[in-house]
């Protein structure tokens, strides 16, 4: 049910987020099989990352947006030059930190329009997902 994507602002930022998203897209595997909705079929964290060449304003999540008519809901989650250019002590508790905001959000969002939202599952994967991603950076230090 989750999904990530990523624009990096400039090859500096990509280098930087490279293992971070490849380990968010392990950990979150499992969960697009997972179906919690029936208003829609995929919720997405798109990754903008302030860079030389593109600049996003904000920190965090920003923008969520509900596409009824196209059966998805989305979030950009921003991280600024000033997170990544830290490396990746920085960067692995600002993903948990902010990837755990969007699917709250996600959740608050989706029970208020979807009356058959199972939050209880949604939630349970979302934590296991964000469980296995801690596991690995503990397991890359």
């Amino acid at each position: 049910m989750i999904e990530f994507y990523c624009q990096a602002g400039c090859p500096q930022s990509d280098v930087a987020f490279t293992d971070s998203y490849a380990r968010l897209l392990r950990a979150f595997a499992p969960m697009e099989a997972v179906q919690c909705s029936s208003l829609v079929d995929s919720a997405s964290i798109v990754l903008r990352i302030s860079g030389d060449i593109w600049k996003f304003s904000g920190r965090g999540c920003e923008k969520l947006r509900l596409q009824r008519k196209k059966r998805y809901v989305t979030i950009d989650l921003v991280v600024p030059e000033n997170v990544w250019r830290q490396g990746i002590e920085v960067i692995d508790p600002f993903v948990v930190q902010q990837v755990t905001q969007a699917c709250t959000m996600f959740s608050n969002r989706l029970e208020r329009e979807d009356s058959s939202f199972d939050r209880v599952t949604f939630d349970r994967e979302y934590t296991a997902a964000l469980d296995r991603y801690r596991i690995e950076v503990g397991n890359d230090s």
